[in-house]
């Protein structure tokens, strides 16, 4: 019984709340674990859902613990566990959620890696924008920095997306949620300067897509994978940072806006991020650097 429910509700994230591929892959591992677990404790496969207990899912967390398993993955789980009998109350096979009172195990949260302004700009000195893959990486590069889109909000992005005239971009983000971001003068100027040149890209023979804002050299929309390569390959030349991808660009963008006074209920909202708690980890950053600067030069800072 409980698989079925499973695959409905994972048909549930992927259908109508729009989730990434990566994210399913993550519930699906996290409920089956969750299901074997349950299914072994009653040793059956058939039992009634209502029987599973706040009991139940302690044991079960005191297991993961007991597989030595980090804090943040059995945080992540049981926050899947909660997400399903939500859901598992909706289908009404359930009418409480066992999960609801237990507390999410507290963990460290790691503080992003970002790029410095100056590395920021020296990338962009690589490009070369009478090269037509050039003038595409270079406003993909724009656009990370300057939206602190997602990957797979800039792959999916349409030239319906775009709006020149108000310099914003409208984005579907985690959960279906569609976001308009402003971007700079720079971004549209490299976004406008790619699609005057967007075709040469292609190769001759292919049929390329016309909607797509980012296309690849048959002409078909980039691939996430492309562009991770192409920026952990920019990204080299100035930073040894241990991951180099689009998403270190990301907080890049959130980092540069906060140390120049933004507001986080802001930052929060381009960022299209659900709880402010998951912006406030880029706080540490800033307020790291602001301690730094203060040790170095207040003549009071140490003794």
């Amino acid at each position: 019984m409980i698989r079925i429910y499973l695959d409905r509700f994972l048909r549930y994230l992927d259908a109508e709340r729009n989730y990434s591929g990566k994210t399913l892959i993550a519930y699906k591992k996290d409920l089956e674990d969750f299901s074997a677990f349950i299914e072994r404790r009653f040793d059956s496969l058939e039992f009634d859902l209502t029987e599973i207990s706040k009991d139940e899912i302690r044991a079960f967390l005191a297991h993961l613990s007991k597989q030595r398993l980090e804090k943040k993955s059995i945080a992540r789980k049981l926050s899947a566990v909660k997400s399903f009998f939500k859901f598992l109350i909706k289908q009404g096979a359930v009418k409480t959620n066992p999960g609801k009172l237990i507390k999410t195990p507290k963990y460290e949260k790691t503080v992003p890696s970002f790029l410095t302004v100056d590395q920021i700009q020296t990338v962009f000195d690589f490009f070369d924008d009478r090269i037509p893959a050039d003038a595409r990486d270079k406003a993909i590069l724009e656009l990370f920095y300057g939206s602190g889109i997602r990957l797979s909000e800039l792959v999916g992005l349409d030239f319906s997306n775009v709006n020149f005239s108000n310099q914003t971009i409208s984005v579907l983000g985690k959960g279906a949620k569609q976001r308009i971001i402003p971007i700079g003068e720079k971004a549209i100027n490299a976004l406008k300067h790619y699609h005057s040149v967007r075709d040469q890209i292609i190769t001759s023979g292919s049929s390329g897509d016309g909607q797509a804002v980012f296309i690849g050299k048959n002409g078909k929309r980039i691939t996430p994978l492309a562009v991770q390569r192409m920026i952990k390959k920019v990204l080299t030349r100035v930073s040894d940072a241990h991951q180099l991808s689009p998403h270190i660009v990301r907080h890049s963008f959130a980092t540069h806006l906060l140390d120049n006074g933004a507001d986080l209920r802001a930052v929060k909202d381009l960022l299209g991020h659900e709880n402010l708690s998951t912006t406030q980890i880029y706080t540490h950053i800033t307020v790291d650097r602001l301690k730094n600067a203060y040790k170095k030069a207040h003549p009071r800072a140490e003794t």
